[in-house]
């Protein structure tokens, strides 16, 4: 540790070269620890933008990581690449044809402790994040709700056209399976259900 007299005082200063400041914390003056808690390195001079993870490049966060690889360095985990999941994949249960959200499984299997071997048992409530709407099941998205089958759809083939509906081709309205689900235009749509208008 170095030290400097100021005013008759002896101060601690901070250890980067030819810095000359009050020390703070970590043996640094409040820049060079500032730096280090936003960028992982008390000496860096320029804005980071990407993880410092290799092959991550995610925004950077905090010292120098995106927010997931943050998160681990935070729990004391060591880092490891983040798993990203395919669009398009199902739950890798074999009594499952929901679409896979994590680690390869559907929202009910991916639950610490659920057994993949048991089906999914259709309930409703805060407990499965599964609710109802006019008979459909409707799921929280980032920008409100949206009906599961829609989201099945997006999930799978990407966007839905304008004017066009998702059907459910055995016009069971909780069976969400990627098999019953057939994209048609309204036109279609009415004609099938017959709908006289």
């Amino acid at each position: 540790m170095c030290y400097t007299r100021r005013g008759g005082i002896k101060m601690k200063i901070c250890t980067i070269a030819a810095c000359g400041r009050p020390f703070l914390a970590r043996g640094w003056c409040g820049l060079h620890y500032q730096r280090w808690g936003r960028y992982g390195n008390p000496t860096a001079t320029q804005h980071r933008t990407v993880c410092l993870f290799k092959g991550c490049g995610n925004k950077h966060t905090a010292k120098g990581l995106c927010d997931a690889h943050y998160r681990q360095h935070r729990s004391g985990q060591a880092l490891r690449p983040i798993k990203y999941v395919e669009p398009g994949l199902t739950c890798a249960s074999p009594v499952c044809e929901r679409s896979a959200i994590a680690r390869g499984l559907c929202d009910v299997h991916s639950r610490k402790g659920r057994d993949i071997n048991i089906p999914v048992k259709v309930t409703f409530g805060r407990e499965t994040g599964l609710y109802m709407h006019k008979g459909y099941a409707i799921v929280r998205v980032f920008t409100g709700w949206e009906s599961r089958n829609r989201v099945v759809w997006v999930q799978h083939n990407g966007p839905i056209p304008v004017g066009f509906l998702v059907h459910h081709r055995n016009e069971i309205k909780l069976d969400d399976g990627i098999m019953n689900l057939q994209l048609v235009t309204r036109g279609e749509h009415k004609a099938i259900h017959n709908v006289v208008t």
